[in-house]
């Protein structure tokens, strides 16, 4: 059964009507979504790129941090090896012996003596004081990796010390005719002077003392990477301080 001409007319115009009403509604609801879903695209790209430039400025800074410190726990270490090193040697602690004099074994010679060691070891002393001023740095930065070369070198250090007072404390004694601590003086005279007056024979102290460089230089050399630094930027092994003339 066919239906009316004008009940299909009806019918057709309202469906024109609400598919039209459908289209004009859903078009501005699509286009929103699509730039609140844009919004939300570059919000989250802006984002990581922030976090990725901060993490980069991060990492350049802690290398920048990191690289300056070793430069100076490197030049630290081996200005306090250089001060030991020339406090250790006899040559710059030579003494006359003044007109009225007439043997070295007095106590006036031995305070002499032992305030001209003191104008070498005070050195020895600045520098110990200097590179354990950046212990703290390189515990954060490295750990115990990096300030176990600072302890030792400055163990290094109160060694020397510790035989500088002996030293000159048991030869006081000997002089005053306490031979027993002739002992002590020549146990301590080891340490505080450099006695190798050949390769072949034996500085325990100095021996230790360069092992002990070498190993925080070859740690040191290793965070800086010397190879790339510019000839002027290259921490160098100072000189040694030259001898006292006489």
């Amino acid at each position: 059964m066919a239906a009316h001409p004008e009940t299909l007319r009806i019918v057709q115009t309202v469906h024109d009507t609400v598919r039209d009403t459908v289209v004009r509604v859903a078009e501005p609801q699509s286009l929103d979504r699509w730039i609140t879903l844009g919004a939300g695209l570059a919000t989250i790209f802006t984002a990581g790129i922030a976090l990725w430039a901060v993490r980069a400025w991060r990492h350049q800074l802690k290398g920048t941090t990191e690289y300056k410190l070793a430069i100076r726990v490197y030049r630290a270490v081996l200005r306090l090896h250089n001060h030991i090193t020339a406090a250790r040697e006899p040559m710059n602690h030579q003494l006359p012996i003044l007109e009225h004099e007439m043997t070295t074994n007095t106590e006036e010679f031995i305070e002499r003596e032992r305030k001209e060691y003191w104008n070498w070891f005070r050195e020895v002393v600045k520098s110990t004081l200097a590179l354990k001023a950046l212990r703290p740095g390189a515990e954060i930065h490295w750990g115990d990796e990096g300030t176990k070369h600072i302890d030792a070198m400055e163990e290094r250090a109160r060694t020397l010390r510790g035989n500088y007072k002996a030293y000159f404390q048991a030869q006081l004694h000997v002089v005053r005719g306490e031979v027993g601590w002739s002992q002590v003086v020549e146990s301590s005279r080891k340490v505080l002077f450099n006695t190798k007056l050949l390769d072949t024979n034996k500085d325990q102290y100095g021996d230790s003392l360069d092992a002990v460089v070498e190993e925080a230089r070859t740690f040191l050399k290793h965070k800086i990477d010397l190879t790339k630094l510019l000839p002027r930027s290259r921490p160098q092994e100072e000189e040694p301080p030259p001898a006292r003339s006489l």
